[in-house]
């Protein structure tokens, strides 16, 4: 699995690896307020992709948390 993983976050971990990686995201709903039980199922399917890059997991809750923080507050889309 370490070697699935090391190969999937060297894809990802480009400038087209992360736009693929936002697509994905969206697509599985991971940026969405949740409605259905079907937006839950999509979601937690998105929520397993970044657990099997190696993000997903309980030693990086403060690391998310503080990279949601530093982001700045901006209304209107914007790349990066």
């Amino acid at each position: 699995m370490d070697r699935n993983r090391d190969v999937a976050r060297k894809v990802y971990d480009t400038p087209e690896g992360r736009v693929l990686l936002t697509d994905l995201l969206n697509d599985l709903k991971f940026f969405a307020m949740l409605e259905t039980t079907e937006d839950i199922a999509v979601h937690n399917q998105a929520k397993g992709l970044l657990e099997k890059l190696g993000i997903w997991r309980e030693h990086n809750i403060i690391k998310i948390v503080n990279a949601l923080m530093n982001m700045s507050y901006t209304e209107g889309e914007q790349d990066g």
